[in-house]
């Protein structure tokens, strides 16, 4: 396939994935009342870094965060920062997993390091600059919470797409 060819369906791939972010972003579950609620758009830069590595989820973490950050009723930066986070800290999940030997410890790690470089990282280190640490703190296992099950979701996607488009994307 001519080199052309790839990088026209990567960008198409990165297109899509952001226009499924941004629609995804209105649709919310209320975990804590008034709290905290789990944020369909956290999905799409984890499965963008599990499909296309560090890069493709970093840019559709751009895309979906910029979104977010215009409708957030939080600090502006902490969706911003967080889905470009979710993008690469799955980038980097994805490539660390997939040079294990066993399924299930790869599938861990694909979990692990999004849910705290992309989740609980980033709120807790721009909520510590407004916020008492005890509250920076809570607001960031919120978030990693949150960023879990995005990434149990992303992974069970990652999982029942055709191969063809995880290889098309790399």
């Amino acid at each position: 396939m001519p080199p052309q060819t790839n990088i026209v369906k990567k960008v198409s791939l990165i297109l899509l994935l952001s226009a499924a972010g941004i629609v995804l972003r209105s649709i919310e579950i209320p975990i804590v009342p008034g709290v905290m609620s789990f944020t369909f758009g956290m999905i799409v830069p984890i499965l963008a870094g599990y499909l296309m590595g560090i890069a493709g989820g970093a840019c559709v973490g751009v895309v979906v965060g910029t979104y977010a950050a215009m409708f957030s009723q939080e600090n502006q930066l902490i969706p911003f920062i967080g889905n470009i986070c979710l993008g690469i800290f799955a980038g980097i999940g994805a490539v660390a997993g997939n040079k294990l030997q066993k399924k299930t410890l790869e599938d861990m790690v694909k979990l692990i390091i999004p849910s705290v470089g992309g989740g609980m990282l980033p709120t807790l280190g721009i909520a510590i600059l407004t916020v008492p640490p005890i509250i920076a703190f809570i607001s960031s296992l919120l978030d990693l919470l949150n960023a879990f099950l995005a990434a149990v979701v992303a992974l069970t996607i990652e999982k029942i797409v055709p191969k063809y488009l995880s290889e098309t994307a790399k």
